[in-house]
């Protein structure tokens, strides 16, 4: 049994809010298809940053997303993961790797070119480092939540209940 001690506590009230436009994302997701973050504008988004290769912070990022889209299913979120990794998650290898996590429904992983990746990783102000010797990419565990405006209305690097809190404070 769960008991209240076992809960995380919920983000404090005041928790700090950005209100900026979400920059553009456009890549390909793991059907081949363009995915548009500004064409599902009217729905919150859960946009977050992750690679196949990673064994450490990315499984419990993607895991803590896909719960806490669980867990205000009502609202129905978008959720976008967006690969850190674009030299060895490359569109083609997006559809082993949505198995992988277990991405079901409309949740998308995005890949394409190199620069596109790069540059949408810029623009959405994602700090990375890449081992040029291993592949491997150091970040944190970042997740945006996205307004129905189109807006970043929270940078969150919390677990799945307070990204659901947070949704829901939209």
């Amino acid at each position: 049994a769960t008991h209240a001690l076992d809960l995380p506590p919920a983000p404090p009230r005041p928790y700090p809010r950005l209100v900026r436009p979400a920059p553009a994302l456009e890549l390909t997701d793991q059907h081949g298809a363009t995915f548009d973050l500004a064409a599902r504008r009217g729905r919150p988004a859960i946009v977050t940053f992750a690679f196949a290769h990673c064994a450490a912070v990315c499984p419990l990022v993607v895991q803590d997303a896909l719960r806490a889209r669980d867990l205000v299913r009502d609202l129905d979120p978008v959720l976008a993961i967006v690969t850190l990794d674009p030299w060895r998650d490359p569109p083609a290898r997006l559809p082993a790797i949505a198995e992988h996590w277990r991405l079901t429904g409309d949740v998308v992983v995005l890949s394409g070119d190199v620069a596109r990746v790069e540059a949408a990783l810029d623009a959405w102000q994602v700090a990375r480092a890449r081992d040029s010797l291993t592949g491997d990419v150091a970040h944190p565990p970042l997740v945006y939540l996205i307004d129905r405006q189109g807006r970043i209305a929270y940078a969150a690097t919390g677990d799945a209940t307070t990204i659901a809190e947070l949704l829901k404070r939209l």
